[in-house]
């Protein structure tokens, strides 16, 4: 189990994961999944047992973060549910896709390093991007099924909720920030539902260890919802202060910690 440090470090990572799924649609894996490979890594795991466990523990604290943010979008107005019921069966086979790679790729490095450089180079482009204008036809010429399938898998794999990659790429399909956010948030609980599900039935952890459902920690992740549960709101209510503009900027501000912070790592 966990001493008081580890409790309270859980608890403030909970919250601060909430905040960002309420504000940019994130599912808070950008927070959550550090703090996790800290405090299991000084626990005495191996960085190989490590980061499976905390990116799982990630994922299932996103069945919490994703429904509170996506809820609270969705009485602005803020959430495509055609959209997403246009893409839900090939967002779920990503995240499936996400967890066997997990589970079966030897080296994750690479892609990892890749992935990061591409989360800077989304960021660069929403700097310089102008707000969208509601009159503009949405580019739908992108093979959407494939993308969503590319951005479930990729979630997953690195225990966020998708909304790094989601949020930028309806921009690209001309979504005004707000709605991107918001259809972003329910996006995440597509992404960790069956992502989820496959980490409790058939994932691993270390055999010395108890309170675990597969590689799910059971204790992290209570904390980590009791956490979210007070910080979600809160979140999503900030986002409808902020313009548009100042959104982006800060969503890209985001996206280039966690790709420096990937990068390096």
């Amino acid at each position: 189990m966990f001493d008081w440090l580890h409790v309270i470090l859980l608890t403030l990572g909970g919250v601060g994961a909430g905040i960002l799924a309420g504000l940019f649609g994130v599912g808070g894996g950008v927070v959550i999944v550090p703090v996790l490979f800290y405090i299991f890594y000084h626990q005495g795991f191996s960085v190989a047992q490590a980061m499976p466990v905390a990116v799982a523990t990630s994922l299932a604290t996103m069945l919490i973060t994703s429904p509170l943010s996506a809820w609270s979008h969705h009485h602005k107005g803020s959430v495509d549910w055609l959209f997403i019921r246009r893409i839900a069966t090939a967002i779920c086979l990503g995240g499936a896709s996400g967890v066997l790679a997990v589970q079966w790729l030897v080296s994750g490095q690479a892609l990892k390093s890749t992935f990061a450089l591409f989360l800077i180079y989304i960021a660069i482009t929403l700097i310089r991007q102008t707000v969208p204008k509601p009159h503009r036809k949405r580019a739908l010429s992108i093979p959407v099924h494939a993308t969503a399938w590319i951005i479930g898998t990729f979630s997953a794999m690195l225990g966020v909720g998708g909304g790094t990659m989601t949020v930028p790429w309806l921009s690209t399909l001309q979504y005004p920030m707000h709605k991107a956010v918001g259809t972003a948030a329910f996006i995440g609980l597509l992404i960790s539902l069956p992502a989820t599900i496959m980490f409790a039935i058939t994932g691993s952890h270390p055999d010395h260890t108890a309170y675990f459902l597969g590689s799910i920690h059971i204790p992290a992740f209570v904390l980590l919802g009791m956490g979210s549960i007070a910080g979600t709101p809160a979140g999503a209510r900030l986002a409808y202060r902020i313009g548009q503009r100042r959104l982006k900027q800060g969503f890209a501000l985001l996206l280039i910690i966690v790709g420096v912070h990937l990068f390096f790592s």
